[in-house]
This record gives C-alpha cells, structure tokens and sequence, in this order.
C-alpha cells in the first residue's frame, strides 16, 4: 500500500478493477491488521472493508479504525462479503 496515494482501499483487487479502471487510486491489503495500520497513517477518501479477512477479520478491523484518532476515523467504510451461499444469508 501507498500512504500518499488518498484514493479509495480496498480488500482485494478484485474488488477494485472497477474503480481504477474509472480512474480511482486504490491500495490493496492482505488482511485486517494490513487496513488497521494503513488507516492510521493515510487519509482515504472510501474504505472498502472485506467482512471475513484473514488475520483480523474486518468487523474487528473497523471496530479499530473507528476508535483510534486519524485521518479515518469518519471515514465511509463499505463492508463486503464474497459470502454468497443461501446459507450465508
């Protein structure tokens, strides 16, 4: 990831080949403790947050950067799940 970028973050890229395709910067990271620390240090504009990261899932992930002064404390923060089974609902 790349602290002076400022564009959106997100999970996965995947996730996010709509967005640079659309010309938005985007940081991807590998797990919840990855979102934690970057949020801490770069402002970004929307936080796309993948609910079932490994490491620190993203539930808790956003629990932290809603606690903790920094640049995205009130940041928007857009949960997402590959979850797609009936049973997931």
């Amino acid at each position: 990831p790349d602290p002076d970028r400022g564009g959106p973050l997100g999970e996965s890229e995947a996730a996010g080949g709509d967005a640079a395709a659309e010309g938005h910067d985007l940081d991807c990271v590998e797990n919840g403790l990855e979102a934690v620390n970057i949020t801490g240090v770069a402002e970004f504009d929307l936080i796309l947050m993948d609910c079932n990261m490994p490491v620190m899932d993203g539930w808790v992930a956003t629990e932290r950067i809603r606690d903790a002064p920094g640049p995205n404390q009130h940041t928007p923060i857009i949960a997402v799940t590959a979850n797609a089974m009936k049973g997931d609902r």
